[in-house]
């Protein structure tokens, strides 16, 4: 077990600090990285449409737990979201970055919704992360330390009914932080993508409605509890798994398996193209 735990904020708040950029901070899982990190004492970068919400957000972070923040409102679907948000945070250090924006598919089977609309998920789940992530990590190299963790979806472990494009956008997540789980945590960037399970956001509620309450949906999780977990597993990466789907009961042996190949091809990789100074 890694000693920089959130369970252990000195070390977490050195190794992911000073400032932490949250994308989607304005409710959901979203305000909860933004109330657990600014807990532990990280300075936040919160970003959403909805400016009114960061800015109470932004507060509550400010009069509780005594540290910085900044808000930037920001459709993170449209073309070049991630090359304007680094742009707007290039004057900070950023230790974190939270890819936690991304909408879904809303059930809506593939030829029944439009292409525009299927080009902005992909936007917000695919190419943000990937501007963001390629613009940040630099500097996180060249400090040897930092985070990136990316909130896929149980559905990016395989395509999923009625969600064509949206288990593709989170498969495209979790073969990225693996790979970069590799590449990088060797040099100090820890890396993980979550297999996030339903769970019980305003998100969820829109889609679903009374659904969500009358239990009519399995394996439901609360936020809080979600991100904790995700936290928590930040330092160890690269996939986590929930106990929830298809994989309840063999979570576990789902991540163990996962990072075994991942650090497998890692090997062969590196007899391929030989090691790379």
């Amino acid at each position: 077990m890694s000693d920089r735990t959130i369970n252990n904020p000195d070390h977490f708040r050195h190794h992911y600090g000073p400032w932490a950029l949250i994308g989607g901070a304005s409710d959901g899982t979203g305000e909860q990285f933004a109330l657990q990190l600014a807990e532990v004492g990280l300075n936040c970068v919160l970003v959403s449409r909805r400016q009114e919400a960061l800015r109470t957000l932004a507060q509550r972070l400010e009069d509780d737990y005594a540290v910085q923040t900044r808000t930037i409102v920001q459709d993170l679907s449209v073309p070049g979201a991630g090359l304007a948000l680094c742009a707007a945070v290039a004057d900070l250090e950023i230790g974190l970055y939270v890819a936690n924006a991304g909408g879904g598919s809303g059930g809506i089977p593939f030829v029944e919704r439009a292409l525009d609309s299927w080009k902005s998920l992909i936007n917000i789940n695919v190419q943000t992360p990937l501007e963001v992530c390629h613009g940040l990590a630099p500097a996180m190299l060249a400090r040897g330390r930092g985070g990136l963790l990316l909130m896929g979806s149980g559905t990016g472990l395989g395509g999923t009914a009625r969600a064509s494009v949206y288990s593709a956008c989170k498969g495209f997540s979790l073969n990225l932080a693996e790979a970069l789980w590799i590449d990088y945590k060797p040099l100090g960037i820890d890396v993980l993508n979550v297999l996030a399970p339903a769970m019980d956001t305003p998100a969820l509620r829109r889609v679903a409605g009374d659904r969500v309450a009358t239990g009519m949906i399995p394996d439901v999780f609360e936020p809080r509890e979600a991100v904790r977990m995700a936290l928590e597993a930040l330092p160890e990466g690269p996939c986590l798994t929930f106990p929830a789907g298809p994989e309840k009961h063999t979570w576990r042996e789902v991540m163990a398996t996962r990072r075994a190949r991942a650090v497998a091809t890692g090997v062969s990789v590196q007899g391929i193209f030989g090691k790379k100074d």
